[in-house]
C-alpha cells in the first residue's frame, strides 16, 4: 500500500505503467490528461480515477498548469 502525493511540474509526462494492484488518482489542484487502456480523459481538480489491476495508463500535465495528484495504491 502506498500513498504520494506529487507536486508536478507543468509539462510533467509520465510514460506509463501497468501492475497487479488498484491505483487511484485524485487530482487536488489543476488537471491532467490521462490515458486507461485505450481511453484518453481529461480530470480536473476534485475529480478521481481508478486503475483496475494489470490496466496500463499514463498521465501527463497540460503544459500551462503544474498539477497535484493524490495517488494511492
Amino acid at each position: 500500500v502506498t500513498v504520494h502525493y506529487f507536486e508536478y511540474a507543468k509539462n510533467y509526462v509520465f510514460e506509463g505503467e501497468k501492475h497487479d494492484f488498484w491505483e487511484l488518482l485524485y487530482v487536488d489542484k489543476g488537471e491532467v490528461l490521462v490515458t486507461s487502456q485505450d481511453q484518453k480523459l481529461t480530470l480536473h481538480q476534485g475529480q478521481v480515477i481508478f486503475h483496475k489491476p494489470n490496466e496500463f495508463h499514463n498521465v501527463e500535465a497540460n503544459g500551462i498548469v503544474a498539477p497535484n495528484l493524490i495517488v494511492i495504491s
